[in-house]
């Protein structure tokens, strides 16, 4: 497994709402799922922390699916058009 973030949110209020959207059908954590029904990446919001700069929405990418990081960028880029904040990777 391997994480991005989306770290040094401007605007962390909207992030449950924004990610409700982009991520529909689970919450806490926020999946996307392959076509196969799998997850590719577990996004969870942390408005507090110490990994990445807070607020962050970190993204833990499935060993399965390890080189699929744009799709997960891709992912984090739609959330910050909302909330604004620069993706990181580890």
């Amino acid at each position: 497994m391997k994480s991005m973030a989306l770290s040094a949110i401007s605007n962390p209020d909207k992030v449950p709402g924004v990610m409700d959207q982009v991520l529909p059908g689970q919450r806490e954590p926020w999946l996307l799922l392959a076509p196969e029904g799998d997850a590719i990446a577990y996004f969870d919001f942390v408005p507090e922390g110490t990994d990445w700069e807070a607020p962050y929405i970190q993204a833990d990418i499935s060993g399965r699916h390890y080189y699929e990081d744009g799709v997960v960028a891709a992912v984090l880029g739609k959330i910050a058009s909302h909330v604004g904040g620069r993706i990181d990777h580890d």
